[in-house]
Order: C-alpha cells, then sequence, then structure tokens
C-alpha cells in the first residue's frame, strides 16, 4: 500500500491520493462545468491561479485534511440528497473561478451544478 504524505500545498485524502491519476477527474468548475484532475488544481494553487475552492465535505471529513485557503461549507448530506437550498447563503467571488471539492467527486459535481444554476 501506498504510503501517504502531506503535501505543503495541497492536502489531499489518502484515498484520493491512492487511487488519483493525473487523467481521473476529481473536481468541477462550476461555471465551466469542467472536470479537474487533483493535479491540476494542485498546479492552479501551485501557481497563485486566482480561484475559490469550495469544499462541500462533512466537517469531520474536512478536519482530516483541507486544501489552503478553500472555503468550507458543511452541506454534503443535503447536496447528497438534492436539497435545492444546500448552498443558499453560500457567498462566492464573481471575479473568480469557484472549483468544487468533496471526497469522490459525486458531491461536488451536485454542488458546482447549483453554483452554476444560481449565476
Amino acid at each position: 500500500m501506498a504510503q501517504w504524505r502531506p503535501d505543503p500545498i495541497f492536502y489531499p485524502s489518502p484515498k484520493m491520493a491512492m487511487q488519483a491519476a493525473p487523467e481521473k477527474p476529481a473536481f468541477v468548475t462550476p461555471m465551466s462545468g469542467m472536470t479537474v484532475s487533483m493535479d491540476t488544481l494542485r498546479d492552479w494553487l501551485d501557481q497563485g491561479r486566482p480561484l475559490t475552492v469550495l469544499d462541500v465535505r462533512p466537517s469531520d471529513q474536512h478536519a482530516e485534511w483541507a486544501i489552503p485557503g478553500s472555503v468550507h461549507v458543511d452541506a454534503y448530506e443535503a447536496l447528497k440528497a438534492n436539497d435545492p437550498g444546500a448552498l443558499v447563503g453560500v457567498r462566492l467571488p464573481q471575479d473568480r473561478p469557484v472549483v468544487t471539492v468533496c471526497g469522490m467527486g459525486r458531491t461536488s459535481a451536485i454542488a458546482a451544478q447549483q453554483v452554476r444554476d444560481r449565476g
């Protein structure tokens, strides 16, 4: 089994770190609907590219690992239940891309769609 060690820029979950490959989708950018890999997101963060990372995982998972500078909203259960109000009240900047993040990608895709739907 691969040994997991946190990177100083990006903290992936052990599960994702062991399963991820550069071509494997990991995160979704809501405005474009584009899915990006963990490595692409890491590169964007390393380059200082202006973007907002919206982490929608449960609080206990967020406590285990987090992307520095990310915005955390414990919306996992509401998103999983397709609650259209799961992200109501979440304020996101309009001047930069938003990348939604969860543990495996499914819930972040739902979050991305909700962000896209609200404009």
